[in-house]
């Protein structure tokens, strides 16, 4: 079940629907602290934002109120990858062009966001653009954590990835039936891997740039277990799609 705050930014989508065209979604759980820095700095650069929200405990929707955005809020858990396609329907139902994704917990920099969005805008052959974050700046764990899952994906799709996990990307609405993942679970966050998959194995036109790596928490990610599953996850992937 999906609670729908009424706020400005959905009252006005008649009236403005033909004037929106890049649709920001940012899925969420117990971000107080870092929302209204993030929300404050994309509403200028995109014409909607939807924020999900996975049952947070803490007061993220509170702070998220006191900005011009589409709320969702999950009345349980199902986590990140689910929370991307809630908010990926309603933008699609809403009649966007471009799609965003973007984490609430502060480490991507909204001018990144913005960098992509031109990319896309510029390049008509693009349907997708994915930020690569800096390994320079990743902890170590991190580090070689993101090495050893691109080594498989580039082994795997014969490509040459850098940064499969990254959840900085925007994508043309069309191709959305085209890349829809299958990821689920409230416990890891395997759908951003599983799109430049999807992206690859389809020969979907997309490119990269190279993003800011900022991690304010260092307990949130991955741990050695989620990664063994992953790695296990890109070959099933690389057979069945």
């Amino acid at each position: 079940m999906v609670h729908v705050r009424q706020s400005k930014a959905i009252k006005n989508i008649t009236k403005k629907k033909y004037l929106m065209h890049t649709t920001l979604i940012i899925p969420a759980y117990n971000e107080e602290n870092n929302i209204n820095n993030t929300l404050s700095k994309v509403i200028k650069i995109v014409d909607r934002v939807i924020l999900v929200d996975n049952c947070s405990e803490d007061k993220t929707i509170l702070n998220a109120q006191k900005y011009d955005v589409i709320i969702l809020k999950h009345k349980v858990n199902i986590g990140k990858s689910n929370s991307m396609k809630t908010g990926c329907e309603l933008a699609i139902k809403l009649g966007t062009d471009l799609i965003a994704f973007m984490d609430a917990d502060g480490q991507h920099e909204p001018s990144d966001l913005e960098k992509l969005i031109n990319e896309i805008k510029t390049k008509k052959n693009l349907d997708m653009v994915v930020g690569v974050r800096n390994y320079l700046k990743m902890p170590i764990t991190r580090l070689i954590g993101t090495k050893i899952l691109s080594l498989v994906t580039n082994i795997f799709y014969q490509s040459e990835m850098k940064d499969i996990q990254s959840g900085l990307r925007v994508f043309n609405s069309k191709i959305y039936n085209d890349i829809i993942w299958d990821s689920t679970g409230s416990s890891h966050y395997f759908a951003d891997a599983e799109i430049t998959t999807i992206a690859l194995s389809k020969k979907i036109p997309f490119s990269t740039i190279p993003i800011e790596t900022i991690f304010n928490d260092k307990f949130k990610g991955m741990d050695i277990f989620q990664g063994l599953r992953l790695v296990l996850h890109l070959i099933f992937w690389r057979i069945i799609k």
